[in-house]
């Protein structure tokens, strides 16, 4: 039996992720190309060699889901699969970690030709139109979302028309819908009336109530004069 290396547990809901959505195009395609190796034996040896950040790897994700937008972009196979995740991440790596590994060392590591490497990433990046920044703000919200579709990742989540493909935007759309129907059902905390916040509010609302009950009782200052007994005057001889 194969030894695979331990990824961690971030890394491995891509993987978890990205092998799903492979499984399900591989099984819709006529003629499916033959698979490359195991997707988890590539990304674990990935991760001894070189590319150890495993925010890389979510970017790399998150980049093979914008890419989903343009027509140059193929299908998520296992045959399409290795390849592309390989350019996200060597992206992902010269963008946010200042990597200065060159690409023949990376063609290398990656089991791709240079002339291949080379053009996958000029493609990649044309059709990211330059722009691989992401800031901290979407990197917690989209690993937010990597939670719930882990979770909820299972055939119902897939469309049963074998004409349509799987993409990565329509798991992470349903996924945010659930996010937040998720916040809105959150119940807000109840006042506890033996917390100390409680006891607070208790006080204030007793104080009130006392207080509006005493200004109800008071009358005004003519009716106080009227009800004084009348004084005789005084008649100095």
């Amino acid at each position: 039996m194969e030894k695979v290396p331990k990824i961690s547990s971030l890394v491995g809901t891509v993987v978890q992720i990205l092998v799903e959505v492979a499984s399900q195009n591989h099984s819709r395609e006529l003629f499916p190309d033959p698979e490359l190796g195991s997707f988890q034996v590539y990304v674990s040896e990935l991760m001894d060699w070189i590319f150890d950040k495993e925010e890389c790897y979510v970017l790399a994700l998150y980049y093979m889901m914008q890419l989903e937008s343009s027509p140059n972009t193929p299908a998520i196979t296992f045959s399409t699969l290795h390849r592309m995740f390989f350019v996200c991440l060597s992206i992902a790596v010269k963008f946010h970690e200042d990597g200065r590994t060159k690409n023949i060392e990376l063609s290398k590591i990656g089991h791709l030709r240079l002339e291949e490497l080379n053009q996958l990433e000029v493609r990649a990046l044309i059709d990211l139109k330059f722009n691989c920044y992401v800031s901290q703000s979407q990197y917690d919200d989209f690993v937010q979302l990597l939670s719930f579709v882990s979770r909820d990742l299972d055939e119902t989540l897939f469309p049963k028309d074998q004409g349509i493909r799987v993409t990565l935007r329509a798991l992470f759309n349903r996924a945010e819908i659930q996010r937040n129907k998720l916040l809105k059902k959150k119940p807000r905390p109840s006042m506890n009336p033996f917390s100390f916040k409680g006891k607070i509010k208790g006080f204030v609302s007793a104080v009130v109530s006392r207080t509006s009950s005493n200004l109800l009782s008071i009358t005004s200052l003519d009716d106080r004069k009227n009800s004084l007994p009348k004084r005789k005057k005084l008649i100095i001889k």
